[in-house]
């Protein structure tokens, strides 16, 4: 398992004013029953001002898959919305909106954590088979 990477810093503008997104990533293993699960682990905080409390959701993306799923969703008062395990598909994955899909995907390379990533096609890491 690598370090935690910084991938982005940003803030998203929208109706409800502005949000600061902080993004980290890894590449993660996990041993499984039908064997390994590969891919990214990705957490994101988000707040709406300097001092509060930030929501919280972990974020996994297997290897040769596509598409993000949050694993793991709190509130900022640390209230679970759901967690499971990284990696995890044995409930109904709540998919990442496109639009912070996209921004993960385009820091992701920059960070040298893989070879391909976009939201339609499998993702492809360094040194996978």
């Amino acid at each position: 398992m690598s370090e935690h990477q910084q991938l982005v810093l940003i803030e998203i503008t929208g109706q409800d004013g502005t949000t600061t997104l902080f993004v980290t990533a890894e590449r993660r293993e996990k041993a499984w029953i039908d064997g390994p699960i590969v891919g990214l682990y990705t957490r994101l905080r988000l707040t709406d001002a300097p001092q509060a409390k930030p929501e919280a959701m972990f974020l996994s993306r297997r290897a040769a898959k596509a598409g993000w799923t949050v694993d793991s969703h709190f509130g900022a008062s640390g209230h679970p919305f759901h967690s499971h395990g990284f990696g995890a598909r044995h409930s109904v994955p709540e998919i990442l909106t496109q639009k912070i899909a996209a921004l993960v995907d385009a820091e992701a390379p920059r960070a040298g954590l893989v070879e391909a990533i976009d939201q339609t096609n499998p993702l492809i890491l360094p040194d996978q088979d």
